[in-house]
């Protein structure tokens, strides 16, 4: 028995999708995080590049929808 290996399109999507959605989590769980200590040593200096790449995670997500979105 073999096993493709290649997924279909409108799977590949909902993949892509999730990967978004799991990025932004991600993002926002390490930003929660810093956050935290951020207030325990009151040096927020390094939130700004978090923010940042959370910022990216999510119009990369918002851009991926409105292209599946267009394309359907």
């Amino acid at each position: 028995m073999s096993v493709d290996k290649h997924a279909q399109p409108h799977e590949d999507r909902h993949l892509q999708a999730f990967q978004h959605v799991l990025n932004l989590k991600h993002d926002l769980i390490d930003l929660k995080h810093a956050v935290k200590r951020a207030r325990k040593s009151q040096d927020y200096s390094s939130l700004a590049a978090l923010f940042e790449r959370a910022e990216h995670s999510a119009r990369a997500g918002r851009l991926f929808a409105k292209t599946t979105a267009a394309g359907e």
